[in-house]
């Protein structure tokens, strides 16, 4: 299962701010894994299902809508 970012709609960048979870990590739904920095607003990035994480896109990365920033296995 791929974890998309969609939390905005413009064509604006983002930047995936701070990682909570390593890649290969447990999660379970609902979890918070990851910040994504937009201009002056901050997203929290919530796990969908649970799975084992493995990470598409490292800290500071450039993500825009519909990226997918990391899968669950």
């Amino acid at each position: 299962m791929n974890i998309v970012i969609n939390m905005w709609t413009n064509d604006d960048d983002g930047a995936l701010s701070k990682w909570f979870v390593s890649d290969g990590d447990e999660v379970r739904e609902g979890d918070m894994i990851a910040t994504v920095a937009l201009e002056k607003t901050e997203f929290e990035v919530i796990a969908p299902a649970n799975g084992r994480i493995s990470i598409e896109v490292q800290e500071d990365g450039v993500v825009r809508p519909g990226d997918v920033i990391a899968k669950l296995i």
